[in-house]
């Protein structure tokens, strides 16, 4: 869950070739568990691991999800499989410094516990 509890927070970690390892942060909502909707808006962020470089959309109204479902993952009644197609129309800029990235379009899936604390991200499938 986001921090305030009014969305998603999906953490992706993994390596790309020609810019090393990666973390994209997905901040989508508003949204409650469990709920599927469309045009959810998203805030991206990336990070490359161990240059320091930041790079952020800072803002929700440059990407969305077009679509976003969220369906039981088991019995619990917390825990939900995410899918989702999204877009950005702007790129994600440097927080400091020069640069930015544009993710044109993104794919998750992602098991989400809504009571659990962060996961650790070096555990995620990134592919």
């Amino acid at each position: 869950m986001r921090p305030a509890g009014d969305g998603l927070r999906l953490v992706y970690r993994g390596t790309v070739p020609d810019v090393g390892p990666v973390l994209i942060v997905l901040g989508a909502g508003p949204l409650r568990p469990g709920e599927s909707a469309r045009n959810v808006p998203v805030n991206l962020t990336l990070v490359r691991e161990g240059s320091g470089e930041f790079f952020a959309t800072q803002g929700d109204d440059k990407c969305a999800f077009d679509q976003l479902s969220q369906v039981p993952a088991d019995d619990s009644a917390t825990s939900f499989r995410v899918e989702g197609r999204g877009y950005c129309t702007q790129p994600a800029r440097a927080v400091s410094g020069d640069g930015a990235v544009l993710v044109s379009r993104f794919d998750v899936t992602a098991i989400v516990d809504e009571l659990a604390e962060d996961a650790d991200p070096t555990q995620v499938d990134s592919r």
